[in-house]
């Protein structure tokens, strides 16, 4: 629970702008609730002042320790991102600078200590992409599970979009990044390769957890045109474009239910 307070009342002399009731208050932590599903028994615990709208994952590591993954942001981010004055009139040159509070961060929670840290990812592509993206996306096998790799959409100035692949795991693997000028992505899904063999458990097939492709729905800005493409979601790679018979606005929070029947 972040330290922004909402007047309700103030909705009403505000316009019914819900952003305008809010208020963050620096004098308080962010308040972490810890709930036990076996028994209900529930553990709080302080945090640093911190805000974020989407979280990626989150597992437990061992018996003492909880691992959480979720996109930082500034609360007032949102104040006046949709207003149409700021949607007609980007900037023409990027001035987007890596913010501290405003990355993909990981918070890891000590149940012995009482303690809730927070650690940076490594960007080694020294890209604004890789560290400052929004709408994550696992491949759903690994929700609540430890994992490796995150989807999102970075969405710079308006203007600048790109796909990121974020690598949480370490090593020698570096993050990769799909981006053209003029082409504008919305959020994105991601569908693994189906297994021929039922029998396979999550943990075995670990080594291909990105193993899929990635779908998202872009609009080419020089062709004017909306569009359906196709990711490989090992390499970013293209894997397919289908242009569609009509524009579709800008999206989020879609998802795909393969079990569903009609």
């Amino acid at each position: 629970m972040y330290p922004l307070d909402v007047d309700v009342t103030a909705i009403f002399t505000k316009n019914c702008h819900l952003f305008d009731a809010m208020a963050w208050n620096d004098a308080e932590d962010t308040d972490v609730y810890i709930i036990n599903l076996k028994d209900g028994d529930v553990l709080h615990l302080n945090a640093e002042p911190m805000y974020s709208l989407h979280h990626a994952n989150a597992y437990q590591l061992n018996q003492d320790e909880i691992i959480v993954d979720l996109c930082e942001q500034d609360h007032t981010s949102l104040h006046t991102y949709l207003t149409v004055e700021q949607l007609f009139n980007p900037p023409a040159t990027s001035e987007w600078k890596q913010i501290q509070g405003q990355e993909f961060s990981r918070y890891k929670i000590n149940l012995n200590t009482g303690k809730v840290s927070k650690h940076r990812f490594e960007n080694k592509l020294n890209s604004l992409f890789t560290s400052m993206f929004d709408f994550p996306m696992i491949n759903e096998n690994y929700r609540g599970k430890e994992y490796c790799y995150v989807y999102g959409v970075s969405l710079v100035d308006y203007t600048r979009t790109a796909i990121v692949k974020k690598n949480v795991c370490g090593g020698n693997q570096t993050d990769k990044i799909w981006y053209k000028e003029n082409q504008y992505l919305s959020e994105i899904w991601f569908f693994p390769t189906p297994s021929e063999d039922a029998s396979i458990t999550v943990d075995a097939m670990t080594p291909d957890e990105d193993d899929g492709v990635l779908m998202t729905l872009a609009y080419d800005g020089e062709l004017k045109q909306s569009y359906m493409m196709l990711l490989d979601a090992r390499t970013l790679e293209t894997v397919a474009t289908s242009y569609l018979p009509h524009n579709i606005p800008w999206s989020a929070h879609g998802y795909h239910f393969p079990e569903a029947q009609f």
